[in-house]
């Protein structure tokens, strides 16, 4: 994940790297998007897989707010470019419903799951692992345990928490934020 505005002011320094990442199939994703000034053009080349809506615009969501216009031409435009939309921040159901509305199919919040002790992680990953197996069509329900204090700093535990909730499940639609929420 890079940030926005990290990634516009160093894009001529960026790109090269971001290039040889992707061709180790590394996946890159935009973060933070629509808080900085990311040129079209640049968005339209850049090697990247996917744009996560910063959760600002998220919290704001209702209908007719400039929020949710911001949300709907993240999407829009996000598709039809070819990248996946991650909306950060997704905190309840009309939040949910919305973006599923406006065609966002995957998502990361509290609604969808809590933070995770390391150990429960790999038990995360196994089950949606096996429904990948499956080809899966939805977003499988795996039990979340109740939220637990996570000890700081760990990052390694806290970039599975901020990806695990955005990894995808193969679907001939983008079906993943139709599914129930995760229990």
């Amino acid at each position: 994940e890079l940030t926005e505005n990290i990634l516009m002011q160093q894009i001529d320094n960026a790109v090269p790297l971001m290039e040889q990442l992707r061709a180790l199939g590394v996946s890159l994703s935009i973060d933070d998007f629509g808080t900085g000034y990311s040129s079209l053009s640049h968005l339209a080349t850049l090697p990247i897989d996917s744009l996560k809506i910063d959760r600002s615009f998220v919290n704001g969501l209702r209908s007719g707010s400039k929020e949710a216009a911001v949300v709907r031409a993240v999407v829009q435009l996000g598709n039809s470019l070819g990248k996946s939309v991650v909306a950060e921040g997704i905190e309840d159901p009309a939040q949910l419903a919305q973006l599923r509305e406006m065609g966002c199919n995957l998502g990361q919040g509290f609604h969808l799951g809590y933070p995770l002790q390391a150990q429960e992680v790999d038990q995360l990953l196994d089950t949606l692992a096996a429904a990948n197996a499956a080809d899966a069509a939805h977003l499988i329900a795996v039990p979340v345990p109740e939220p637990v204090p996570v000890p700081e700093p760990v990052p390694s535990v806290q970039a599975l928490h901020r990806n695990a909730a955005a990894l995808r499940v193969p679907a001939a639609r983008s079906t993943s934020l139709s599914a129930e929420k995760v229990q």
